[in-house]
């Protein structure tokens, strides 16, 4: 910032006049003194309003706070550079984790995947050995209802059969009651065979058997009905016949359980 001085003026107003002088040699050359200095009101009250230079130790004060200032933006800027720095170490990191983990969840998937499908074909090779099972075993209830049926009905026409051999020989009234029951044993047997489930493999017997009961029946009835010797001789004829058709039944029956059963 300039300083402003007064001018010395003469009594006239106008400036002094300074003569220079040249000196002829330089032992005779002397520094123009300046000119003297008027201090005037105005000249003070200017130098008064100018702001007076810090002190040498206030200005080092100054630059040590300034230089530490610097410093800590410094540091902090290169603590930040490290934060960021880590940061994108970190997040390098978890996803290259992450991508390892996705990796592995994905072979385990995989895994599973190829293990589900072998458990599903074990599962379903498994219903089927069931389902032939339950099929074997349906058809085995079905052969022994069937069984069942036969022996309890026939246990009742050999029962019967006895009672004949002992009573007609001897007992004309005894062999008359005889008949009645075995001809009503013999359309129980009928009606329970035709209400029972057939197994496939006794098919063919089931028809023989079927017809041994019609001829029993038959001469039963033919027999209940005859007047004559000749007409109870033809109806006795009919039950022998009968006799040779269940018998043939028994025969069909016992060859189709023979394929039934397993090899001993």
């Amino acid at each position: 910032m300039a300083i402003l001085y007064d001018e010395p003026r003469t009594d006239n107003g106008a400036p002094p006049v300074v003569e220079e002088r040249h000196p002829q040699t330089l032992g005779d050359w002397q520094p123009l003194s300046p000119p003297p200095m008027a201090a005037g009101n105005a000249q003070k009250a200017v130098l008064e309003t100018l702001p007076m230079p810090p002190p040498v130790e206030a200005a080092s004060q100054h630059r040590l706070h300034m230089a530490a200032m610097f410093s800590r933006i410094k540091t902090a800027a290169t603590q930040r550079w490290i934060l960021a720095a880590g940061v994108a170490l970190a997040a390098l990191i978890a996803t290259a984790l992450l991508a390892m983990q996705l990796a592995n969840s994905s072979s385990q998937l995989d895994k599973s995947k190829k293990a589900e499908a072998a458990t599903q074909g074990q599962l379903a090779k498994t219903r089927a050995q069931l389902s032939h099972a339950n099929a074997e075993i349906a058809a085995k209830n079905q052969l022994a209802a069937y069984l069942k049926m036969f022996f309890s009905d026939d246990a009742q026409l050999m029962h019967d059969t006895s009672k004949l051999n002992v009573d007609c020989p001897s007992n004309r009234s005894a062999c008359a009651d005889d008949l009645i029951a075995m001809q009503s044993d013999v359309d129980y047997f009928q009606n329970d065979r035709g209400h029972a489930i057939v197994p496939p493999a006794l098919k063919a017997a089931d028809a023989q058997l079927a017809a041994a009961l019609s001829q029993y029946l038959t001469g039963f009835s033919e027999l209940n009905v005859a007047q004559t010797p000749a007409q109870a001789a033809e109806a006795g004829t009919k039950l022998n016949a009968a006799d040779a058709a269940f018998a043939t039944a028994l025969t069909q029956l016992a060859s189709a359980l023979g394929a039934q059963s397993p090899p001993v």
